[in-house]
């Protein structure tokens, strides 16, 4: 335990679990860390982005509830000073409107010099989603959900766009492009049959 405090003054992130639920018009995040603390608090925080609604549902440590804020450009939760030992946090919360980009709480404590000690996993994406466009790169596991391992936590994950939606982004920008030539076609031949019959009149 006093290594791990001599090491790491707030602590050591020896493992995380990162579960995104899609359910329609939200998001649901359930993660879990193992943390091997120093006796100082730990920090958990997610930034704030533009376009959505972050609400947290439950906060939980060794000790209880933990501490919620929302400050300008990110929410924090807080867990208070405890003696040092392998403790675990569980935080859930709901992503509503845009939540394309999922934010995480990030502890301050550093991943544990091992590889690989996250693991996300996303439910409910589309099933045409190109799970690499994702970030970090996501695969494609059994029953459909997409997975990941990583050696630190993302500070925001980056659900990938279902491939048809490229596609009728694409089509629609296309058409529009046709539309602007056809009414360019329909100007320019109007516009020559006006001069065939002024052309004529005087005649």
């Amino acid at each position: 335990m006093a290594a791990a405090s001599q090491e790491f003054e707030e602590g050591r992130l020896d493992a995380a679990q990162v579960r995104v639920i899609i359910e329609g018009s939200y998001a649901t995040v359930i993660a879990q860390y193992e943390i091997e603390r120093s006796g100082a608090p730990v920090v958990f925080e997610a930034p704030r982005l533009p376009g959505q609604i972050l609400i947290v549902d439950r906060a939980f440590g060794p000790e209880g509830a933990l501490e919620v804020r929302q400050l300008v450009d990110s929410r924090r939760i807080t867990a208070p000073a405890s003696v040092p030992g392998l403790a675990q946090f569980r935080i859930s919360y709901r992503v509503e409107d845009d939540f394309s980009s999922i934010p995480i709480f990030v502890p301050n404590a550093p991943s544990a010099p091992r590889s690989n000690p996250v693991q996300l996993e996303i439910i409910g994406a589309a099933a045409d989603a190109d799970p690499e466009n994702a970030v970090p790169p996501l695969q494609r596991g059994d029953g459909g959900a997409l997975t990941a391992t990583t050696a630190h936590l993302p500070t925001v994950i980056r659900l990938p766009a279902p491939r048809h939606g490229l596609f009728t982004t694409r089509v629609l920008v296309l058409a529009a492009l046709i539309a602007v030539c056809l009414a360019g076609f329909v100007w320019a031949g109007q516009a020559a049959w006006g001069r065939r019959n002024r052309g004529a009149g005087a005649v």
